[in-house]
């Protein structure tokens, strides 16, 4: 295995991480998750991915989850 295939599995593992966090609406782990990210890529990559989450949500089902997790901020 090559260093970019490896990098972009480790990528769809953070995009499951959060997917699960959002799931079980584990505020702690979302952001355990995304300070991991960025030490391990960079917070440009870490913005990228985390603007797949929605997309990704509507494709598997839980777009409503994470919208209802997002509003908890508020």
């Amino acid at each position: 295995m090559n260093q970019k295939h490896l990098d972009e599995k480790s990528k769809e593992q953070l995009i499951d991480r959060y997917i699960l966090a959002v799931r079980t609406k584990d505020r702690a782990k979302f952001e355990d998750t995304t300070m991991k990210g960025i030490l391990q890529f960079d917070e440009e990559t870490i913005v990228q991915i985390l603007n797949q989450i929605p997309q990704k949500l509507k494709i598997c089902g839980g777009y409503e989850t994470f919208v209802e997790f997002l509003e908890c901020e508020k």
